[in-house]
């Protein structure tokens, strides 16, 4: 069911928006109503959370322009997990702008290009969604981590500060980003969300240690919720993440 609902909604494309803002100073960039990422403004700077895919700079460049901002102003890039949806523009970016990258340390090698990315266990419900999907994704060029991330680590912004929290199984170095602060999490593809409604993420490489991660996930406090695929959910998303792993 829920990978006929993905080939529905969750990989739907949709008219793209550049720079919808999520959270006070977060906004999203839509590639195609397939994968996001995240501008997190830091005064006149901005994290990128995720870098979507490669060819696409200019809609990074599109989002920037919405807010008032320029490439030169992204200073840092915070991947959650090394599939080549998630980092396909790092490596041109790092070029233009100089921006450090962080990632979790046991995905760092194959970002930078040194270990060949491991398959994700497929059902058989997955496996076509999953052939027909990969197609259209180029491969990310080999890009530099300047900063291995760990379960516990801190990323200090401007206005805020993240936690990164190790949610192995959709790769093992999967990572979510939370801001107790601003009650936000970022969640990569350890969730999506369909309907408004968060999912574990599909593709895994560990299916039981990835709903293990979405459960640590719902037992986070957060009212709005940020995926890789998927709208974000802007209200109440705990309690949604809360009531899904109930099921699970």
């Amino acid at each position: 069911m829920i990978a006929a609902a993905c080939r529905e909604r969750y990989y739907a494309p949709c008219a793209i928006i550049a720079a919808m803002e999520v959270a006070p100073g977060v906004h999203a960039v839509d590639f195609d109503g397939r994968v996001w990422a995240y501008l997190y403004r830091e005064g006149s700077r901005f994290t990128l959370i995720d870098a979507g895919i490669a060819g696409r700079l200019e809609l990074i460049e599109q989002a920037l322009d919405d807010v008032g901002g320029k490439l030169a102003d992204i200073h840092q890039i915070v991947i959650t997990h090394f599939h080549r949806d998630h980092t396909g523009t790092v490596a041109e970016l790092q070029r233009l702008t100089g921006a450090r990258t962080l990632a979790h340390q046991l995905d760092a090698a194959v970002i930078r290009g040194g270990t060949v990315a491991p398959e994700p266990v497929l059902s058989g419900t997955e496996l076509a969604m999953y052939e027909q999907l990969a197609k259209g994704i180029p491969s990310a060029p080999p890009a530099v981590v300047d900063v291995e991330l760990a379960d516990g680590d801190h990323i200090d912004l401007d206005g805020g500060r993240a936690r990164v929290v190790h949610v192995p199984g959709h790769t093992a170095g999967s990572i979510a980003l939370h801001f107790p602060a601003h009650q936000l999490l970022f969640t990569g593809d350890a969730s999506a969300s369909i309907g408004g409604r968060p999912i574990v993420g599909v593709f895994n490489i560990d299916t039981e240690q990835a709903r293990r991660s979405f459960q640590r996930l719902a037992g986070l406090d957060f009212d709005t919720a940020c995926f890789g695929h998927g709208p974000a959910i802007t209200s109440e998303a705990s309690a949604q993440f809360r009531r899904a792993a109930a099921k699970l």
